[in-house]
């Protein structure tokens, strides 16, 4: 079984409801899903994930992993980053002129990718995830659907995002699944086909999870 943490984009590893807390109701063969809601007061950091997860929001998710049964043949995998790289990362680049690798790698080396050591050294199996593309819709200053800057800039940092994250997989014996390339085309936008809404992936994009999975023995 793959245990799924994060926040609403969880769910889709289930076909659970995004707007679920806690548990999904549904879950299948191979993957659980656990949407957190971390009850911060703070709306500007309310649905961040990646930006200092460890340090904000880790202890709800190790609460989360302390009340099922996770075995040695389980898997552990955060999804997060979605709406960093749609709204919080692209905003943070341009307003304040940061290089994009540097702040990147800025973001996973420090505030991300300490939980996945902290499990790995106490003996989970954990598994990379590469999130996916933002969607095509423009700009919006809208606080239910922030979007902003163009569709193929946002891209640009989901897609280094994902392969920055991939090499620090690699380097610390972690597997790692990314679909984000099934979901782009060859202009570098988003195929909305395989989206159910401005930023949840739909059913449909399901079979390159599963075939990722495959390729590397994980179900």
């Amino acid at each position: 079984m793959i245990y799924v943490f994060g926040n609403s984009h969880a769910h889709f590893f289930t076909d659970s409801h995004p707007g679920e807390l806690g548990w999904g109701l549904k879950q299948n063969e191979y993957f659980k899903s656990y949407s957190a809601n971390f009850h911060n007061p703070n709306p500007k950091y309310r649905h961040v994930l990646a930006h200092k997860f460890t340090e904000r929001f880790f202890p709800y998710i190790i609460n989360a992993i302390n009340s099922v049964n996770i075995t040695t043949n389980d898997y552990i995998m955060f999804i997060v980053g979605e709406i960093d790289c749609r709204w919080h990362f692209p905003k943070k680049i341009k307003t304040q002129n940061y290089d994009i690798e540097t702040f990147l790698l800025e973001e996973i080396n420090q505030y991300f990718f300490p939980a996945f050591l902290y499990l790995k050294e106490n003996g989970y199996n954990v598994l990379g995830w590469g999130g996916h593309a933002s969607t095509t819709a423009g700009h919006s200053d809208d606080p239910d659907n922030p979007v902003y800057g163009d569709c193929l800039f946002r891209n640009k940092i989901s897609l280094l995002w994902n392969d920055l994250l991939y090499n620090k997989c690699k380097d610390n014996g972690i597997q790692f699944v990314s679909i984000i390339r099934n979901l782009i085309d060859e202009n570098g936008l988003t195929k909305m086909e395989y989206m159910r809404d401005y930023c949840h992936l739909n059913n449909t994009s399901y079979p390159f999870v599963i075939e990722k999975c495959k390729q590397l023995n994980v179900i």
